[in-house]
């Protein structure tokens, strides 16, 4: 049987309302696209590359795996 697929009604397509991310927010996003673009995903490897790239943490110390999955973490929720 051939049925259209559809999205689901509740799909969040975008979180942010009204809010420019930030600056860091914009670097992490543009490492991450490179980072995987890469192929690289593990964990472990993500937060190497980040802090091989110099970009830089929410509190500007180096990434390790906890601030990362809690920063992702953090944006994941926001409400904007």
């Amino acid at each position: 049987m051939n049925r259209p697929l559809q999205e689901p009604k509740d799909r969040i397509w975008q979180q942010r309302k009204g809010r420019t991310p930030s600056d860091q927010e914009n670097s992490l996003s543009e490492a991450l696209d490179s980072i995987f673009e890469q192929g690289i995903e593990g964990l472990d490897s993500i937060v190497e590359r980040l802090n091989e790239l110099g970009v830089e943490s929410p509190d500007g110390a180096p990434w390790t795996t906890k601030s990362f999955q809690d920063e992702i973490a953090k944006l994941g929720t926001k409400e904007f």
